[in-house]
């Protein structure tokens, strides 16, 4: 087994007991967030998804599924909360959410069918490519923009502040109702190489996945154009939101990092 996946495995199963060992736990799962560079199956449905772009129009960054502000965030609390309780319920079972992204030539669709889930669960893993990002302060988020290298310029200078802005409110939605519920943290850091910025990898990476899926479904999805165009408006939250959880965060204790290259091995593990 590869290094990665033993490292995420005996953290996993360390966590794990450290979770039992806590009588206020009561037999419920333990429910691990992870971020990677993947998708959701919490975004909204296709028509709910359309009306938030038309609600704002002129934003860019909500034209279609990836930021905070596209996801059904009611379902996700809910979600999270039936998780937590799933085991001490006479029924003990839960349908949870699938989301077709090559639904409507790529944009994506909730999709009618379900994955059932059963009572007795031991870990839960809640993953999105976002997840574990934090807002920032609206006027550190004004001086991001207006000290931001003009010679390279990030990708967040397309936007405007209140552009920026109406995510970095959805984050702290996700802050209030989403991360008290996770117990411990996965994060993997891509890693780029020769002083690249990380998030070169993040177009690549996501190419691949949209080339994987469409060879399994006969060809639905996105063009390689598209899929440039669709990386382009995730990346602002990546470079102003995305933090180095091996720095002070609601998980510190009980978070695993880990940096990972183009090659998507491991580079570096830490737990912080």
């Amino acid at each position: 087994m590869a290094c990665k996946e033993r490292a995420v495995i005996d953290f996993l199963l360390d966590e794990l007991r450290h979770h039992r060992s806590d009588p206020s736990n009561h037999g419920r799962p333990l429910i691990v967030g992870l971020q990677g560079p993947q998708g959701s199956d919490l975004y909204l449905p296709h028509d709910a998804m359309q009306n938030v772009g038309r609600e704002n129009a002129s934003n860019g960054l909500l034209q279609g599924r990836g930021q905070p502000g596209t996801h059904d965030v009611a379902l996700g609390t809910s979600l999270l909360h039936a998780i937590r309780d799933l085991n001490t319920q006479t029924e003990g079972a839960l349908a949870l959410p699938v989301y077709d992204k090559s639904a409507f030539d790529g944009q994506g669709d909730r999709a009618a069918r379900t994955i059932q889930v059963c009572a007795p669960i031991d870990i839960v893993l809640f993953e999105g490519w976002c997840l574990g990002f934090y807002s920032i302060p609206r006027a550190v988020l004004a001086e991001r923009i207006a000290t931001a290298s003009q010679n390279d310029p990030p990708a967040f200078l397309s936007y405007s502040l209140e552009h920026l802005d109406a995510v970095n409110e959805q984050l702290r939605v996700w802050e209030q109702q989403w991360y008290p519920l996770i117990d411990a943290f996965v994060q993997f850091c891509p890693h780029a190489t020769d002083g690249a910025s990380p998030w070169s990898l993040v177009y690549p990476w996501r190419l691949q996945a949209e080339h994987a899926m469409k060879k399994a479904n006969g060809g639905k999805g996105m063009s390689d154009a598209q899929v440039y165009s669709f990386v382009q408006r995730y990346l602002p939250s990546y470079e102003l939101f995305c933090q180095d959880l091996r720095q002070p965060n609601p998980w510190t204790g009980r978070c695993l990092c880990m940096d990972v290259g183009a090659d998507r091995e491991a580079s570096s593990i830490q737990r912080v």
